[in-house]
């Protein structure tokens, strides 16, 4: 088995996790991209919902489709991260 995709997913996927929790951490910053998923400003624990339902389901992928269906998952989520980089937005720390 090839696990480089479903590795190259899940850390994207983390630092990505990161990112929003730095967005929820923040008074008054607003991203509108999350107000569609989680709502307009979500608690801690909804995006550690989210995030953790959304490596599940890359896991779960992995396991019972071919690799390549997490390329298009790959893509967007670096398009994300590198996006949220672009308007300063770093992961949080623990």
């Amino acid at each position: 088995m090839n696990y480089a995709p479903l590795a190259i997913l899940l850390v994207l996927l983390a630092i990505d996790w990161r990112q929003t929790v730095t967005i929820c951490r923040t008074p008054g910053r607003r991203e509108v991209w999350i107000e569609k998923i989680i709502g307009v400003y979500p608690k801690e624990h909804r995006v550690h919902l989210w995030f953790g339902a959304c490596a599940g389901a890359a896991v779960l992928a992995y396991v019972f489709l071919p690799w390549w269906v997490l390329l298009p998952f790959i893509a967007v989520e670096t398009g994300a991260v590198m996006n949220n980089y672009r308007v300063g937005i770093k992961p949080a720390g623990l």
